[in-house]
């Protein structure tokens, strides 16, 4: 069969140009996934894509402008934004909404952030279930916050970047959490920042909190400024419970881990594990103006950097610290602290108790302190094998000390005049032994006598004197600190 087929040229037209025009801005494809907007730049715009329909519900020149208006389209029913690679600035505060996924393409994002707070999570919505992650955040400015999150929900932070720019001492917060009411919980992974500081949790002073979890792993931190603080808890009313981090790396000066509260504020039930800090100063608790208690620590290496450092402190209101397997490397430099334990408070609910063992302290030299307590400590232990006790202030009462340098024993051997009723033996502990043993070992050293101590000596003192003699008064002794 033969015949002539007629096209008219404005049909197929009509019929190409719609699928010609949707690829006009249309930016490569990536595999597919559910997402509600992918977002990406093409030079100086931006466009978002809406994932079902692909069609651009939203562009242009500002991306602050189209990220907020994919976020809000979405609604209360959140979805996944997914923002390809590219560089945006970002001017006004994006206000993330509930159940919204926001990721960033991993290690081809970068976001500078010219306002604070950048990303925004607010307290008006009950129930959030966000998840935040990839990018590069830095700044160029001073004193930005880039997410400050704050509510009751649930909200993820992970596989992040934060830079700050050097001429502004890279002075940029980049993760500030304030817990406001119930159910409120944050993990954060995967983090690293180069910034004066790095995360800081503090609570809002209007409402009691008792069911909430902070979660933070695998972070890495670096600042080369001072009063540069990793981690910050700090709250001002109320408390705040159940914050826990793990595999914790901090560079250079500044505090490493800081908990800090005020008025009658408390911080309860907060564990660090896998922590090594290379800072200034690396644990620091203040708890001057509030509680803080049941704080666990393990796996610490510890290496403060600079004269008048220190490397564990805690003071104030203080109670129930742990710390197993701690390690601290002291530099060269003078009035260096290993261990400061200084409860302003002796009582059942706040200071005293403490127990620090496999305690590991090197290089402590005669102008540092390995140790430092006050009258406060009581019922609390502090063990190690390499726990140094020469240059040590331990003033608590009923406090053990164990290391192979807690313990000495001898022989000690004196001569009698038959008038001299004290006899002192040098113990070389640097501290008063808790524990002394003395046992007669020959005739004339028997008798009725009582042992007193101090930082240096041992005394028998006989009610009477010992015989003359050369050599006559043998006494074996066990001294424990």
């Amino acid at each position: 069969m033969s015949g002539t087929i007629t096209i008219n040229s404005n049909d197929l037209l009509n019929a190409v140009y719609p699928q010609l025009k949707s690829q006009i801005t249309k930016e490569p494809e990536v595999a597919r996934q559910p997402y509600s907007y992918i977002i990406y730049t093409d030079g100086t715009k931006y466009y978002a894509k809406n994932g079902a329909t692909g069609q651009i519900d939203f562009s242009g020149t500002d991306a602050s402008t189209v990220i907020q208006n994919s976020i809000n389209q979405l609604g209360t029913n959140g979805g996944k934004i997914f923002v390809k690679s590219g560089r945006y600035t970002i001017t006004s505060t994006i206000t993330l909404q509930p159940a919204i996924d926001l990721e960033f393409e991993r290690n081809r994002v970068r976001i500078d952030c010219n306002v604070s707070p950048t990303f925004n999570v607010t307290a008006s919505n009950p129930i959030h279930f966000i998840k935040i992650s990839g990018g590069y955040f830095g700044s160029s400015k001073s004193g930005i916050n880039i997410f400050y999150i704050t509510g009751q929900g649930n909200f993820i932070l992970e596989d992040m970047m934060f830079y700050g720019d050097y001429s502004t001492q890279r002075n940029i917060l980049p993760i500030r959490i304030v817990v406001y009411n119930n159910y409120f919980h944050v993990k954060i992974s995967n983090i690293h920042a180069y910034s004066k500081y790095f995360i800081r949790i503090e609570k809002d002073p209007t409402y009691p909190v008792p069911r909430q979890s902070v979660m933070i792993n695998n972070v890495t931190w670096y600042n080369d400024f001072t009063n540069g603080i990793m981690i910050d808890i700090y709250t001002n009313s109320y408390g705040l419970y159940n914050i826990s981090a793990s595999n914790i790396y901090g560079y250079y000066t500044g505090t490493g881990i800081s908990m800090t509260t005020e008025n009658t504020g408390f911080i309860y039930f907060t564990r660090f594990n896998n922590v090594f800090l290379q800072t200034n100063k690396g644990i620091y608790i203040n708890a001057s103006g509030g509680e803080v208690a049941d704080a666990f620590f393990s796996n610490v290496s510890l290496y403060p950097q600079g004269a008048n450092s220190y490397g564990f402190y805690a003071t104030g209101k203080i109670h129930s610290i742990e710390a197993d397997q701690l390690s601290i490397q002291f530099p060269s430099d003078s009035g260096v602290t290993g261990i400061a334990i200084l409860p302003t408070e002796q009582n059942y609910t706040r200071g005293g108790h403490f127990i620090f063992s496999n305690i590991r302290l090197y290089d402590v030299a005669s102008n540092q302190y390995s140790i430092v307590t006050n009258s406060n400590v009581h019922d609390s232990v502090f063990a190690g094998s390499y726990l140094y006790l020469e240059y040590a202030q331990i003033q608590g009462t009923n406090v053990r000390t164990i290391s192979p340098f807690s313990v000495r024993t001898g022989k000690a051997s004196f001569s009698g005049d038959g008038s001299t009723t004290q006899f002192k033996i040098a113990h070389g502990l640097s501290l008063t032994p808790s524990k002394i043993l003395v046992t007669p070992g020959s005739n004339d050293a028997k008798g009725n006598f009582y042992i007193t101590a101090d930082n240096n000596y041992i005394y028998i003192n006989y009610a009477t004197a010992p015989p003359s003699g050369s050599n006559n008064v043998i006494l074996y002794w066990y001294a424990e600190i």
